[in-house]
């Protein structure tokens, strides 16, 4: 069976992120899911990929988190999934801190509407392009009202999920990337209200080494990166 020829921007992704996905678990996520993503969409005519279906998470070294997301957007942008004006030009990526998005400039929780509409804010920045979440589980660093800490999460939360979900066929939704430590990511999402039915798939996991370092710089130790994928949703009212 002949290889199926790859555009050459995600041919460059898949090989800025082997150093990073020893597993090839993400490799074969964009060798051969996003094509097929792509393929059902244009039979259902639909203009966009469900962006739900397209959310990931990435734990591990934060070197390797990093290199891994911006892999995947070059990916994404290759098989024009997400927007760009020509071949040449990367996707936006946009890379946010939670505790920024729940907080305000004093380190004080946001009431729920604010910290959703901070979120959505961060959204508009990247749209067309990919939106990184880093360290979703992170308090504000002044956490001591816990009920207001959990009406800024709440608040952001819900946002989150209602762009891979109401907001997730329409265009210039960018794609969620979520990136953290593992436990403190599980255990955060699985104390969100409905944060479990997110899920529809089994976990996959790819183990991975952090990007190899500039000339010149010691060797980094070798750590694992767990590539966390989809965060598929099931459609509303499905």
């Amino acid at each position: 069976m002949p290889t199926r020829e790859l555009p050459r921007l995600v041919e460059e992704a898949l090989h800025d992120m082997a150093a990073c996905d020893a597993g090839e678990t993400m490799a074969g996520f964009v060798r051969e899911r996003l094509p097929l993503l792509k393929k059902q969409a244009r039979s259902r005519n639909e203009a966009i990929v469900n962006r739900g279906e397209l959310a990931i998470v990435i734990t591990g070294d934060a070197a390797g988190r990093l290199a891994l997301a911006s892999a995947y957007a070059q990916a994404l942008h290759g098989f024009e999934i997400t927007a760009g004006r020509d071949d040449a030009e990367s996707t936006v990526l946009k890379t946010v801190q939670w505790r920024n998005i729940i907080a305000d400039e004093q380190g004080n929780p946001l009431p729920f509407r604010k910290a959703s509409d901070k979120l959505y804010s961060a959204k508009s920045d990247a749209e067309g392009g990919v939106l990184v979440i880093e360290n979703i589980y992170d308090l504000p660093p002044n956490a001591a009202n816990e009920n207001a800490v959990a009406q800024a999460q709440n608040g952001a939360f819900q946002m989150l999920a209602d762009l891979l979900t109401e907001y997730a066929e329409r265009d210039y939704t960018p794609v969620i990337v979520l990136t953290g430590e593992a436990d403190k990511m599980q255990r955060f999402l699985a104390e969100r209200r409905g944060g479990a039915a997110y899920f529809t798939n089994p976990v996959l996991t790819a183990t991975a080494a952090a990007p190899p370092p500039a000339p010149d710089v010691p060797a980094a130790t070798m750590s694992d990166v767990t590539v966390t994928r989809p965060l598929k949703l099931k459609k509303p009212g499905l």
